[in-house]
């Protein structure tokens, strides 16, 4: 932020339409709340990304298919595996500084999404008790997705953000 504030005010020194007023009070002040600004521009961002990712763009395998019907014949695979191919496009496609902040939103995003399917999914979904075994391992399948033996998110962040569910 240093560097482009000093560009800038170096640049708007050496345009003619900047007045001597613009530099009088310290341009400097004008940046002062930049650096926060900019920090909350990317975690919306990254919600954003990660919210549209889990309940638009994989809404055909999480809404429209997990447990629909039976439990045992509509589990997460499909969802997994399609929520690895964002994970890996993401992992390959965006800075580091900011990865970790994404994966971790499309986490909350898939955990919150589990659980909507769970409480709120609908006339085509029914539980019984039988079937809490599979829930259980399906939502340990999702945890261990972004856990990805070690590589991923750590354990204590993962845990932090599944415990609701």
């Amino acid at each position: 932020m240093d560097v482009l504030e000093k560009r800038i005010v170096t640049h708007l020194r050496n345009c003619e339409s900047a007045h001597l007023e613009d530099f009088s009070n310290g341009l400097s002040k004008r940046f002062e709340l930049t650096p926060a600004a900019c920090v909350e521009g990317v975690q919306q961002l990254s919600e954003a990304v990660a919210y549209k990712i889990v309940f638009h763009d994989l809404s055909h395998v999480l809404w429209d298919g997990l447990y629909v019907g039976e439990p045992s014949s509509s589990r997460i695979d499909p969802l997994l595996q399609e929520l690895e191919q964002n994970l890996l496009v993401i992992s390959e496609t965006v800075h580091d500084r900011v990865r970790t902040r994404i994966i971790t939103d499309i986490m909350k995003a898939s955990c919150d999404g589990f659980l909507l399917v769970l409480l709120a999914g609908g006339p085509s979904r029914a539980f019984s008790r039988q079937d809490s075994q599979i829930i259980e391992d399906d939502f340990k399948a999702l945890k261990d997705l972004f856990w990805a033996n070690g590589d991923g998110l750590p354990a204590d962040l993962i845990d932090k953000f599944s415990a609701t569910v």
